[in-house]
């Protein structure tokens, strides 16, 4: 309940102090400052040509081989185990373990 309070007494700490900013931000020169908000957009959107394309590559050079090669030669596989083997040993690891010297019974 402390930290509750804590929380929203600095939260309006806080709001006080921003809201003394604003108002001393507006009265500085001692008159009263309108809102204006402009509604004419100079940049307005419209249609035009598309650019001129440009390569953005560092060099524009064209590179291909000719031929192919089989997969086998630049794919190496690593040989892995099988996981049912995997599983095998695990759950032999778990029978052959150590257990639990303290059994715990809650009722």
């Amino acid at each position: 309940m402390n930290k509750l309070l804590l929380l929203v007494a600095g939260c309006v700490l806080c709001a006080g102090s921003a809201a003394a900013q604003n108002i001393a931000v507006h009265m500085a020169n001692g008159e009263p400052q309108m809102l204006n908000m402009e509604y004419d957009h100079g940049q307005r959107a419209m249609q035009t040509g598309l650019a001129q394309e440009q390569d953005i590559r560092e060099r524009s050079e064209i590179t291909y081989a000719h031929g192919e090669r089989p997969l086998w030669e630049f794919i190496h596989s690593t040989p892995s185990r099988p996981l049912g083997d995997v599983a095998r040993d695990i759950r032999q690891e778990r029978a052959t373990g150590k257990k639990s010297v303290v059994t715990w019974n809650n009722q």
